[in-house]
Formats: C-alpha cells, structure tokens, sequence
C-alpha cells in the first residue's frame, strides 16, 4: 500500500468512526478524470423539493384553500394533524413526514404552527390567511350552530347561547380564542401567557407579509391570484375555480353590513369589548392588505392579478 493510499484511508477510517458523519448520506454525485495537474468537475444528485405549506388557522378560509388544493394537487396532498384538537405538530414531524413520503408537494395543517422549517433540501412555499377578527368570531359561532358535533364544549354552547351571550363568554373565559387570537397564534404558537403586545404584532406581521402565499379572508379573490402568479413558475398552472367551502348560506357578502349586524344582535357593550380586546389583530389584518396591495402594484400592466387568464 503506497503513503497516499495509507493516508486515504485512514481519512475515511476517522470518517466512519466519527458521530458527527455516523448519519450522513453518502456521496451520490460523479467525480470526473482530468489531466494531470488540472482541477477535477464534481456532479452531485441533489435537489431542491418545493412544498405547499398552509397553514390552516380556524375560519380564515382554510377549507376554501384546501378545496384549490385539492383540485388541483390530488393525492400529492396531505393533511397533517394531531390526535386531538389540542395537539401540537412540529417541524420535527413535517419534515420526517415529508422524508417518509417523498411525493407529497402540499401539506395542510391545522396544529402546524409558524415559522416554517429551513433545509437544504426542502424549500416551503407557505401559505397563510388572517381575517378580521370580528367577522372570524361571528363565523365561528355561525359554524360551531351548525355543526353536529357534540363532543366539543364549545358546539354545546353554541346550540345552548345567542351570539351575544356566547361572546360574553368567550370574552369571560377563553381569552385565547377571543383576545387577538390571530397574533398570539403567530407570533406564540397560540399559547396564552400573557396578553400580547406590539413586539408579538411585529411578528406576526412578519411572518405573514413574509409569507409565499399572505392573503386576507375579505380579499379573497386578489389573495388567491397573486398566489397563481407567483407560484406558476414552481408549480405550474393553479386552477382556482373551486367553489368557497364552510360558508355560512345567508351571509352577506359585504363586511361592513356582517359587521353591523353582528352589533345590533350583540349590542354595542360586547360588541365594543370585543373590538378593544382585538386591536393588534386588527392592525394585522390592515398590514397584510398593504402587503398585497403592494404585491398587486409590484406586477406589470400586463399581469395585473385581477386579469391573470394565462395562469387559469
């Protein structure tokens, strides 16, 4: 055995015995001959994976989204969750999903929570939608009435209180699901141990404005075309023309008129409490519309998000 050969493999020997190489992936790639003296050509095999990431938070659209998700995804789309309503799926189990399952481009999750995973070999394309916060309550008690479930506390008191009288008690006891909701989900993985505050509004608004895919429930149709715009170079065509899922068959279409509705059966005491227990969702709400009112500006005459026919 010549010096060189001795000392190669005494290199892979240490190598091998290593820990901190015990788990890697062995070299895939090809290593080229080359003249005497001249630098060698390496080729590796890996890849980058781009992965739909939607992050499903309760009635801000979520099953409207999964629904184009499903249209046009099919079986490489899959929903992750945990046992229970109160569970908590963690990057850790993304991302060993994702390696168990090598076909799945989009996942969809109502107990994953904010910032998305980094690696080197998975990029994630996230979607994420917030809502104003009144409006998401009043759907939320609209849909918990018509839900046959009757395991959840929640459904029970529903069916048993006016919208008034369930609002008190949420305001009363579920603090979490009442006081900013959509920026402690955010910006604290929706645990309530503290009443958040504008450090926990500047991050939630950078994790959604940062987002690939921001959108706001009350501009549905702008956040949906400017996600085909710019996902179409990854993905290819998204067809959007899915029908809205979850939606409540008497609602008015118009905010403000749900809105002054929602007053008048509540009255102005709850009503007005619960506005002041959501003003930093309801900044929230206003910086991710000037996100895609920018998105929408950044874009040329030509593709403009409301005229986006060539990516039907």
């Amino acid at each position: 055995m010549s010096r060189m050969q001795a000392r190669e493999l005494a290199i892979q020997t240490s190598l091998d015995s290593n820990p901190y190489f015990a788990n890697t992936v062995p070299f895939l790639g090809t290593i080229s001959k080359s003249a005497k003296g001249m630098p060698r050509i390496h080729t590796v095999e890996s890849r980058i994976r781009h992965v739909l990431l939607h992050y499903h938070i309760f009635k801000n659209s979520g099953s409207s989204i999964d629904a184009i998700l499903e249209a046009n995804f099919g079986y490489k789309m899959a929903y992750l969750h945990g046992r229970t309503s109160a569970s908590l799926v963690t990057n850790r189990d993304l991302l060993s999903f994702l390696h168990s399952n090598p076909d799945i481009q989009v996942v969809s999750s109502h107990h994953l929570r904010p910032k998305k995973p980094l690696s080197d070999l998975l990029f994630f394309f996230d979607i994420i939608f917030v809502r104003h916060p009144l409006d998401r309550l009043r759907s939320m008690y609209e849909f918990y009435r018509r839900s046959g479930e009757t395991r959840d506390p929640l459904v029970q008191e529903a069916h048993s209180h006016s919208m008034a009288s369930f609002m008190d008690l949420l305001l009363r006891y579920h603090p979490h699901l009442v006081n900013n909701a959509q920026v402690n989900f955010l910006a604290n993985k929706g645990c309530c141990a503290r009443p958040v505050d504008a450090r926990d509004l500047d991050i939630a608004s950078a994790i959604v404005c940062g987002a690939a895919v921001p959108g706001v429930s009350e501009m549905f149709d702008l956040s949906i075309n400017l996600a085909k715009y710019f996902l179409y170079p990854t993905f290819g065509a998204i067809e959007a023309s899915v029908a809205p899922v979850n939606v409540c068959p008497d609602r008015s279409p118009e905010l403000d008129v749900r809105l002054e509705a929602m007053r008048q059966v509540c009255g102005s005491i709850i009503y007005d409490a619960l506005l002041a227990a959501n003003q930093l969702d309801l900044h929230l709400v206003d910086r991710v519309r000037a996100e895609l009112r920018r998105r929408s500006n950044s874009l040329p005459a030509v593709a403009h998000p409301l005229e986006l026919a060539q990516f039907q």
